[in-house]
């Protein structure tokens, strides 16, 4: 046996697709019905056709994990951050998805999360660096 540590992104996606396989595995033999759902979700927000800003996430079975929310600094105020939420909580519903997640830092957008539903399960202090804290939010919703 031998342990290999690897940096190089196509071994590493080698292996995630391996750990993936054999999680998925695991899932089946637990819950034989479920049908896994994971798809990649993004949406763009524009002023004709230049870009201002968007969300990414993804769909996994039940919950959609937000990655990014960013919004050109020169358009922020404008409410665009609270309708890209919106409509990726749409998308959310569509799918049946419960649990929206997402992840924000102490010098990011709390508030602004908060005040659009989220609430903090999670708070990592100094996470990723000392004097910065991350903070864990989820929004439960019901589909229809």
């Amino acid at each position: 046996m031998e342990l290999k540590i690897n940096l190089d992104t196509e071994e590493t996606n080698q292996l995630t697709e391996y750990l993936l396989e054999i999680l998925n595995q695991q899932q089946k033999h637990f819950f034989p019905d479920h049908q896994t759902v994971d798809k990649p979700v993004s949406i763009g927000i524009y002023s004709e056709t230049k870009l201002l800003g968007g969300i990414l996430g993804r769909i996994n079975d039940q919950s959609l994990y937000v990655s990014l929310l960013a919004i050109n600094p020169n358009n922020q105020g404008n409410n665009l951050g609270t309708q890209l939420l919106r409509n990726i909580e749409n998308v959310a519903v569509e799918n049946r998805v419960i649990n929206l997640l997402l992840s924000t830092r102490s010098y990011q957008a709390l508030p602004f999360y908060q005040k659009n539903g989220f609430k903090v399960y999670g708070k990592l202090k100094d996470m990723p660096f000392l004097g910065v804290d991350t903070y864990y939010l989820v929004k439960r919703l019901k589909y229809v």
